[in-house]
C-alpha cells in the first residue's frame, strides 16, 4: 500500500482514497464492513465503511481534473462529479487521491503542491489545525512534503523538507456577499482553478521532459560502439 502508516505507473493495483471533511483525514471506502473500517452513515440514509490513514506517499504519476458520472444505489439516478485526481505510486500500489472541486481540501492541496518538484517522492496528509486567533475554531489543513528528505534545525530537531507554498493572502480574491447576505466564492474558485491548471501544465511538461530524456539515454546506449576492434596499433609504443 502507499499508506504512510503501513509503510503513475498504473501497472500496479489502484486504490481509491478521499478526504473526510468531518475527520480531516484521508480514507478509503468500502460498502462492506471490514477490519479496521469505521461505519459512516450518509445523509441519504445509506451506510459505508471508511478506513482512515495518516497519509499517503509515492511518486506522482498522474494529476488532472476529471469529470465522472456516479449512480445513486437507491434512486438509480446519475449525476456528474468534478474531482481532482492525483496518483501516487510507491512501486507496490497506486493510491488514487480524489478531491472534490472547490472543496476546502481541494484548495488546500493546490496551495501545497503548487511548487512541488515532481522528480521527488510526494507525501501528503490532511488534518485539522487550531486557529491561532480563535482557539475555539479549527480549519482543515493539508501537509505536502518530500518523502525521505529531512533536515535538522539549530536545536537539532528533524524536519521534513517541504515545497514552497502558494501565497494566497491578499492575493486570492476573497468571497463577497450577495444581496441575500450569502457568501459567493465564484471569483475565489476561478482563481484556484487557474492555479491548478498551471500545476497540471507543469506536470505535463515534466512528464514530456522525463520521456524525452529517457528516449535520448536509450538512443545513446543503443548507439554506443562496443565492438572488439583492436586499435592497439595506434599506441605510441
Amino acid at each position: 500500500m502507499a499508506e504512510v502508516q503501513n509503510r503513475s505507473n498504473t501497472s500496479t493495483p489502484i486504490i481509491n482514497y478521499g478526504v473526510s471533511g468531518s475527520k480531516g483525514k484521508i480514507y478509503k471506502s468500502s460498502k462492506k464492513e471490514l477490519d479496521g473500517y469505521e461505519k459512516v452513515e450518509l445523509q441519504s440514509g445509506g451506510v459505508v465503511f471508511h478506513k482512515y490513514v495518516d497519509g499517503l506517499e509515492g511518486k506522482c504519476t498522474y494529476i488532472a481534473a476529471q469529470e465522472s458520472e456516479v449512480t445513486d444505489d437507491k434512486t438509480g439516478k446519475t449525476k456528474k462529479i468534478n474531482n481532482l485526481k492525483c496518483f501516487l505510486n510507491d512501486g507496490i500500489s497506486t493510491a488514487s487521491l480524489s478531491l472534490k472541486t472547490y472543496s476546502k481540501e481541494w484548495k488546500a492541496f493546490i496551495e501545497k503542491i503548487y511548487n512541488f518538484d515532481f522528480d521527488k517522492t510526494m507525501g501528503v496528509s490532511f488534518y485539522y489545525k487550531v486557529n491561532k486567533e480563535d482557539e475555539t475554531k479549527k480549519y482543515l489543513s493539508c501537509y505536502v512534503y518530500y518523502a525521505g528528505e529531512e533536515t535538522q534545525d539549530a536545536e537539532g530537531k528533524t524536519h521534513r523538507e517541504t515545497p514552497e507554498w502558494l501565497v494566497t493572502k491578499d492575493i486570492a480574491p476573497p468571497p463577497v456577499r450577495n444581496k441575500k447576505g450569502e457568501w459567493v466564492w465564484e471569483d475565489n474558485d476561478i482563481w484556484y482553478e487557474e492555479k491548478l491548471t498551471e500545476v497540471i501544465n507543469r506536470f505535463k511538461e515534466h512528464k514530456l521532459s522525463a520521456a524525452a530524456l529517457s528516449s535520448a539515454n536509450n538512443t545513446s546506449v543503443a548507439g554506443d560502439d562496443d565492438g572488439d576492434e583492436d586499435d592497439s596499433d595506434d599506441l605510441p609504443f
